[in-house]
């Protein structure tokens, strides 16, 4: 018992200094003296709110924290570099290192949001990025110009089939594709599964939607474009 109660008390005093040596971890501590540490990210989206919903495209986000706390950052701190082995590297080892501020991961980022919104019909969109540094830890915030969203203005169709082009006619009220509505590569798409699956219905077992191609003419005035629909030769 009396075991017990030393090795309780041992503990108790223990831990308040565990986490206030922690605490007192820099976390900047093991950033070189030259480069920053991501501590936030934001996306601008013209003068919207819709930057929130697209976190999931930056590349490069800062450590985890819990409750504002850089608890990851404090654990991989406390290594202790002159040694391989030992209670404070193997605390070390459930940390996790700083993230450093890295303008590939953020020119990649870009590409990513402006692939995302041309996809959905925003041709002309410009994306840009500015670090603002203080002290040192950085701010990246992602700033995207959308331009105009185009609309699908004619829709053409080569099908090369008469069989096909009777079938497809007759299941036009359900089309994806429809004159007035916003260029969106997901329509496409759409449409791709929807008439893939009616041509299996009808007899065509072996059709698979990689024969259906769309070409986009998007050289028209104002922000339309002009979809040709056509099937490859079997």
């Amino acid at each position: 018992m009396y075991q017990l109660i030393k090795r309780l008390k041992y503990n108790f005093f223990y831990l308040p200094g565990l986490v206030f040596f922690l605490g007192a971890c820099r976390t900047t501590k093991y950033v070189p003296d030259d480069q920053y540490l991501l501590r936030h990210t934001e996306i601008e989206v013209d003068d919207t709110d819709e930057g929130k919903k697209l976190h999931s495209y930056i590349k490069q986000e800062p450590n985890k924290r819990i409750v504002g706390v850089p608890f990851h950052i404090w654990l991989y701190n406390w290594k202790n570099p002159k040694k391989e082995k030992g209670f404070r590297n193997w605390v070390s080892s459930n940390g996790q290192a700083p993230e450093i501020t890295d303008t590939v991961a953020a020119r990649r980022t870009l590409l990513q949001l402006e692939k995302y919104y041309f996809n959905r019909g925003y041709f002309n969109v410009e994306a840009n990025y500015k670090i603002e540094c203080k002290g040192r830890k950085s701010k990246v915030t992602y700033i995207v110009k959308r331009g105009p969203a185009y609309e699908v203005r004619n829709i053409e169709y080569t099908l090369n089939s008469p069989e096909l082009d009777s079938i497809m006619n007759a299941e036009t009220a359900d089309s994806y594709l429809k004159s007035g509505i916003r260029y969106r590569v997901e329509k496409l798409d759409q449409e791709r599964s929807r008439l893939t699956t009616i041509f299996q219905n009808n007899g065509f077992y072996d059709f698979t939607k990689e024969y259906i191609y769309f070409e986009v003419d998007s050289n028209i005035p104002g922000p339309y474009v002009d979809l040709l629909m056509g099937i490859e030769n079997k």
